[in-house]
């Protein structure tokens, strides 16, 4: 019952997710946040759930993982956490559309009715994840947040680059080119650039302008 515990259940959690130990981080985890000795107000509660966030993430139970990161990013914005949070929130509501997608190309039997309802699925969690993206983005470039660290100016980058895969999934083709025209103009000297430049090619080619392409 120390209040030493808690934390030591934030630290074994971690221990047990690095070491693949995943049912046991997630029980460590939600004993944190159930426990009636804890309040939001308290900085276990807070670093339990955007460690539940990210587990749920590596686990690939993305609806699992958005909850959570929603919850800590709206209790708790100024934390250092929220931003990277947010981040993996947009990547979450991502990698579920590619995962239902997938899933629903190899549901060949799959009445019509179904396989509507999980297009109009993949439909809200892609714009989720670009509206996502576009938040981290903006919120990036208006704090000038990238100028001074790195880790940052890459979350903005991959920002970039996410925004113009979701583009291209929604069949949002010129504003696709135009996120990755904006990796090539802020990232010249960054390989990424090169992977860039056949994304706008492609989305050249969907817009029926080969030449461009």
């Amino acid at each position: 019952d120390d209040a030493g515990s808690y934390q030591a259940r934030v630290e074994a959690a971690r221990a047990h997710h690095l070491l693949g130990h995943t049912k046991k981080a997630e029980q460590l985890l939600r004993a944190n946040l159930d426990a009636s000795a804890l309040t939001p107000n308290s900085p276990e509660w807070r670093d339990s759930l955007f460690a539940l966030g990210r587990l749920m993430y590596d686990l690939e139970r993305y609806d699992d993982a958005v909850d959570a990161l929603d919850e800590a990013v709206r209790r708790y914005p100024d934390d250092g956490a929220a931003l990277y949070g947010k981040y993996m929130m947009a990547r979450s509501y991502h990698n579920g559309a590619q995962l239902l997608s997938t899933r629903l190309r190899e549901l060949r039997n799959e009445n019509e009715a179904k396989a509507d309802r999980s297009r109009g699925l993949i439909q809200q969690k892609l714009e989720s994840a670009h509206a996502t993206y576009l938040d981290v983005q903006q919120t990036i470039t208006l704090a000038g947040a990238a100028d001074d660290d790195p880790l940052v100016r890459t979350l903005l980058r991959n920002c970039y680059m996410m925004q113009g895969s979701v583009l291209m999934e929604l069949r949002r083709f010129d504003e696709a080119r135009q996120a990755f025209q904006n990796v090539i103009t802020l990232y010249q000297n960054d390989p990424v650039v090169l992977e860039s430049f056949v994304q706008v090619a492609n989305c050249w080619r969907r817009l029926d302008q080969p030449a461009m392409a």
